[in-house]
């Protein structure tokens, strides 16, 4: 059966396998993305589509301009001892005479316990209740209740200045009220006089009691500023035109800074508000018709508003802290596909992947105090795909001391099979020609691999999740990087008498070796290195070292 189009559809669920891989990765290496092909009926080395997601992955972007199409996997797919050679059963395919005719044979996981038999999209299994989106719950079908809460949206009343009006007066009724609240909170102890000196040991933490997506104040101030996004607007049916919906607006993020009071309760929400609101973001605003990359600043924002109401309540009590920890995978999830899709060459839309993998960090690093603080209280049981998560993120991590981290962990969250595959990966991507450590005591990695085919054909595997190996591709062009290296320490040093192997390495054993989608990826590779190429006597581009040192390779360009 196939999978939903929308790539967003599993975050609420646990991650499991992917379907088979395609291959390799495209894009402009002069750009902060990955390599990815422009042709529309190219296909790609890796991970699924432009813009949306597919369900074929591997070693990349694929390529073509974004669409919605979710290919289902060869019915002749190569058998279980292919797996060994993750690029051969492709070549073995024979055409199918449609791409979704037929029923996708069940593959059978490397390791146990990593992938259901049967998985949707983010490896979510089919028919599980969780994944499916009860549209009656959505908030934007909830219509005001002084007798316009009909099904039909036109019995919304229209928004005209009479309303807009009504919105002023209720703004300034609300400042009014909201200097009674702070004087009442702390009276009640409930805030911090900021006009009294107060010691940290009396800090007082805050405790929120706001029940709805945005506290009414916030709502109410952002319509007469006229600051409500169009995510948060509702399109009138009689005037085709977008007016403002209160029961649509989530709370905005905003910093602590001079000129903001503190906040108070009643501007916090409770933890189900906040699980609601991330369900909300993740079913119906990820979930509907607009394209990722132009709705997604406004999910950044707003998942990041999320986490800081979060983050200043400080929660201990277990269910507040189950709920927290729910909400902070399905928002570290969303960073993680975003850092996938809309890295892609094929996304017009303004994006900083740089700011993604901030707040992915972020979210990453709560994540992990949730569960050491909470080690032998709460059982999480998405906690190894995090882990897991966490240890390829620290590929390029400065401290070299990744596993004495890892054995303080309990033995049987060592023995995850995501966690060992995650160290796998660890390995095999480390090099001994990149230093890790402080200034002052710099040394190679001690468990560096520099294994750039086994780090590929994990990630081809089935063992590895659609999710891992996003997080993993942050990586790819490190990896071909040392693939560079190797080729020259192997085949291009001196003696003169042996130069004349530099001519095996043709431009399209370099396009299969660094899993790129074409040749043209791979010549923009090595020219973003300062590589050159000459032709051979078949007429053939290949790989021209000349007498150039191995440290000349370019590392400023890489990107991560």
């Amino acid at each position: 059966m196939a999978g939903p189009a929308n790539p967003f559809a599993g975050l609420a669920q646990k991650d499991g396998t992917t379907a088979p891989a395609t291959r390799g990765r495209g894009g402009s290496f002069s750009r902060a993305t990955p390599y990815q092909s422009k042709s529309s009926n190219a296909r790609g080395r890796g991970r699924g589509a432009s813009s949306a997601m597919r369900s074929l992955r591997g070693h990349g972007r694929g390529a073509g301009p974004a669409t919605n199409t979710w290919r289902k996997p060869d019915s002749n797919a190569a058998s279980a001892g292919a797996a060994a050679s993750p690029f051969s059963q492709l070549k073995k395919q024979s055409q199918s005479s449609s791409p979704f005719g037929g029923q996708a044979p069940q593959q059978k996981p490397a390791f146990p316990g990593v992938a259901n038999s049967s998985s949707g999209a983010f490896g979510a299994p089919d028919g599980f209740a969780g994944s499916i989106v009860d549209s009656s719950r959505d908030p934007r079908l909830q219509f005001p209740s002084n007798g316009t809460n009909g099904v039909d949206g036109s019995a919304v009343p229209v928004e005209d200045m009479a309303v807009l009006n009504s919105y002023n007066d209720r703004y300034e009724k609300l400042k009014l009220d909201r200097a009674k609240q702070r004087e009442q909170a702390i009276r009640k102890g409930q805030m911090a006089d900021p006009s009294q000196p107060t010691s940290l040991n009396q800090a007082i933490t805050p405790v929120g009691t706001c029940t709805s997506m945005c506290p009414e104040f916030e709502r109410v101030e952002r319509i007469v500023q006229k600051m409500v996004d169009k995510s948060e607007k509702f399109l009138h049916p009689a005037t085709n035109t977008l007016q403002n919906m209160e029961t649509k607006m989530l709370k905005r993020f905003r910093r602590s800074a001079a000129g903001y009071d503190e906040q108070l309760p009643s501007d916090i929400r409770t933890p189900k508000a906040l699980l609601q609101s991330t369900n909300y973001l993740i079913r119906h605003i990820l979930g509907g018709s607009e394209p990722l990359g132009l709705i997604h600043k406004f999910v950044w924002d707003r998942t990041r508003s999320i986490r800081n109401d979060f983050s200043v309540q400080q929660l201990t009590q277990e269910e507040d802290v189950k709920v927290a920890v729910t909400c902070l995978e399905r928002i570290a999830r969303f960073h993680i596909v975003s850092l996938h899709l809309l890295s892609s060459p094929a996304n017009e839309e303004p994006f900083d992947r740089h700011q993604e993998r901030e707040q992915l960090n972020n979210t990453m690093l709560s994540l992990m105090y949730y569960y050491d603080d909470n080690r032998g209280r709460i059982t999480f049981p998405n906690e190894d795909e995090f882990r897991a998560y966490y240890i390829i993120f620290s590929i390029h991590d400065q401290r070299p001391d990744l596993e004495a981290r890892v054995q303080k962990w309990p033995a049987e969250l060592r023995s995850s099979p995501r966690v060992q595959v995650a160290l796998e990966l660890f390995a095999a991507a480390g090099n001994t020609w990149e230093y890790q450590g402080t200034l002052d005591a710099k040394r190679p990695n001690a468990i560096a691999q520099g294994f750039y085919t086994r780090f590929f054909n994990l990630v081809d595997s089935p063992a590895v999740s659609y999710l891992m190996a996003c997080v993993a591709e942050t990586y790819f062009n490190h990896m071909r990087q040392t693939a560079i290296r190797s080729i020259w320490k192997g085949y291009c040093r001196y003696p003169s008498s042996q130069q004349h192997k530099n001519e095996e390495w043709t431009v399209d054993e370099l396009t299969k070796v660094l899993h790129f989608d074409d040749d043209s990826q791979t010549i923009g590779f090595c020219e973003e290195q300062d590589l050159q190429f000459a032709e051979n006597a078949h007429g053939n581009l290949y790989l021209n070292w000349g007498n150039r040192p191995v440290d000349s390779i370019d590392t400023v360009n890489i990107q991560t």
